[in-house]
């Protein structure tokens, strides 16, 4: 009796293996739906700077269906430091934060536009902090964005985690025995600001603006834009150097948002 209960046992592992991936194991229905309303509206058009991709992991739990190479976001005119995948209600939502709200954030803040947006990237198939147990993260279909901060047009950087930065003057640096001081001690390197258009040092004297209300602005915005927003004071630790934006579906509709 034994022994048969073992074999049929066997034989339903063998079924169910055969039938493919249990319902928990698919990519979710309303994802590939989200993207197909995206692009019949036309929300992304291909262009030199966006590109079409194969779809990535076709029929698997990770991936997407109609995911598309960022260089560039077209309204805003903001390039990426890096070409990335991302999925059509991303790059829409993601371009649309962009040039209604973070470059009129820069322009009040610092009186210029931002020319490149600096990035850890968006996809990865992996669950939610890496766990190994739990949901996937939306990295894992291309719904996601991690930005670690942007470049101004004249070079100068404003990156996630440094509230109190003050964005310094683009001025290059004079010479030290021409000014008859020396401005030797480690000052410089406690702002951990980036260096100017050209690569030399910034002048740290004359501040060209404070980064606190920038990043407000750009937080809040992205709060009513994504509906996932995690940065710096997170309790899991996990984002206090950039902002990780999401569309995931939270709550039983949908629609409940997460900004924190």
């Amino acid at each position: 009796m034994k022994r048969y209960v073992s074999r049929v046992a066997v034989l339903l592992l063998l079924v169910v293996a055969s039938c493919g991936r249990s319902p928990l194991e698919q990519r979710a229905q309303w994802r590939g739906k989200a993207e197909e309303a995206c692009l019949r509206a036309g929300l992304v058009r291909p262009s030199a700077h966006i590109r079409a991709l194969p779809p990535i992991n076709p029929g698997g739990l990770c991936g997407a269906d109609h995911p598309f190479s960022v260089e560039e976001f077209a309204r805003a005119s903001a390039r990426l430091d890096k070409a990335v995948p991302l999925n059509c209600q991303m790059i829409a939502a993601t371009d649309y934060w962009l040039e209604n709200v973070v470059q009129p954030a820069a322009l009040a803040s610092f009186g210029q536009r931002v020319r490149e947006v600096k990035t850890y990237g968006t996809y990865s198939c992996r669950r939610i902090l890496n766990r190994s147990h739990g949901a996937l993260s939306e990295h894992a279909f291309v719904n996601a964005i991690d930005v670690a901060g942007f470049v101004l047009e004249d070079g100068r950087k404003v990156m996630v985690g440094k509230p109190d930065q003050a964005v310094p003057s683009p001025w290059r640096l004079p010479d030290q025995k021409a000014l008859g001081v020396s401005l030797d001690g480690g000052g410089l390197d406690l702002l951990q600001i980036g260096p100017g258009i050209d690569g030399a040092p910034p002048f740290d004297i004359n501040f060209g603006g404070d980064a606190k209300p920038f990043w407000r602005s750009v937080r809040d915005g992205a709060c009513n834009t994504f509906s996932t927003v995690l940065g710096p004071g997170t309790q899991d630790g996990q984002h206090e150097d950039h902002l990780h934006l999401d569309l995931a579906r939270h709550g039983r509709n949908g629609t409940r948002r997460v900004c924190r």
